[in-house]
């Protein structure tokens, strides 16, 4: 009696861990699908998505040999994702792109803890609590795969993705849409890697035949003394009535009210149109456009790489 009860003990030890491995390897990827569904909006969009999906848990599956921590790891990393995008986006109304990585630096990480200062301890968190549960998958699962047809896999998703990368680019405006996070991820990675790598940063001609005149003064000899040059850039604005005595037209405080229905003293534009180009244009002497695809990261390409200008 003692057996037969030690035998359906087992069995049924056995059938809850099965049932447990088969939900564990299929919460990641329909949580994925719900991300799909709520994130993207057009058909090209959720095939980038789904060819991105495939990129990073076959590329996970090469490096571990085990699916259930693999997609784990990539809803993770997804999620990750999903969070700097929208929380990009509530900052500078664009949401996260693959230039945002590859400009990534140890002052910008700096400043995003100085500011947050909670995010600490969220990221400390999300270690202490997600690496036990990423141990226990790894125990948990019984599967394997070899490393040679995952990467196989890994490739054929990249090529296609690089495929719908080129037949339908991402347009600029695109950025600023809260929405398509991974996909806008992905093929914004695809077509920056390209451009960098056939041109760097600076959209530029490899040679010029044309030659830079010296000494430049004796080019052009104005007959007067050069005048005084005051350039108003008005993106941001400042609301005038704070100096006495000075008069305004009816209507002019409307400007100052912002969404919340309080009137602000200063209003200033963040990433909204082409401020920032504008300024670098007159601040330096030269014409943002020579960034090409990076023109919309030029101030942080630009830093510490421009020195003197106007």
């Amino acid at each position: 009696m003692s057996a037969l009860v030690s035998r359906i003990w087992f069995a049924a030890t056995l059938a809850t861990r099965a049932r447990l491995v088969w939900m564990a390897l299929s919460l990641p990827h329909l949580a994925a699908f719900a991300i799909l569904l709520w994130s993207e909006g057009d058909a090209v969009s959720r095939a980038a998505f789904v060819l991105a999906w495939g990129v990073l848990n076959f590329a996970l599956l090469a490096l571990t040999r085990r699916p259930i921590p693999a997609s784990a790891l990539a809803l993770a990393l997804l999620t990750i994702l999903v969070l700097l995008s929208r929380f990009k986006h509530s900052v500078v109304q664009m949401t996260a792109s693959f230039i945002d990585v590859m400009l990534i630096d140890h002052d910008t990480i700096a400043f995003v803890f100085t500011i947050f200062t909670s995010l600490r301890w969220y990221v400390l968190g999300a270690v202490l609590i997600g690496g036990p549960i990423l141990f226990a998958l790894w125990r948990l699962d019984p599967f394997r795969m070899r490393r040679l047809p995952a990467a196989a896999c890994m490739l054929a998703c990249l090529s296609a993705l690089t495929g719908l990368s080129f037949a339908w680019p991402e347009a600029n405006w695109q950025a600023y849409n809260d929405n398509g996070y991974l996909s806008k991820f992905s093929r914004s990675g695809v077509t920056a890697i390209y451009d960098f790598v056939n041109g760097g940063f600076m959209d530029s001609a490899a040679a010029s035949a044309d030659r830079l005149r010296i000494p430049l003064e004796d080019s052009c000899q104005p007959g007067r003394p050069r005048p005084h040059i005051i350039l108003v850039h008005d993106e941001s604005s400042f609301d005038i009535r704070q100096a006495r005595g000075v008069k305004v037209p009816g209507g002019y405080g409307s400007h100052f009210v912002s969404s919340d229905g309080k009137s602000r003293r200063f209003v200033a534009e963040t990433t909204g149109g082409w401020s920032w180009v504008t300024e670098y244009n007159v601040l330096t002497g030269l014409s943002g456009r020579t960034f090409g695809r990076f023109s919309y990261f030029l101030t942080r390409i630009a830093a510490g790489r421009v020195e003197r200008g106007l």
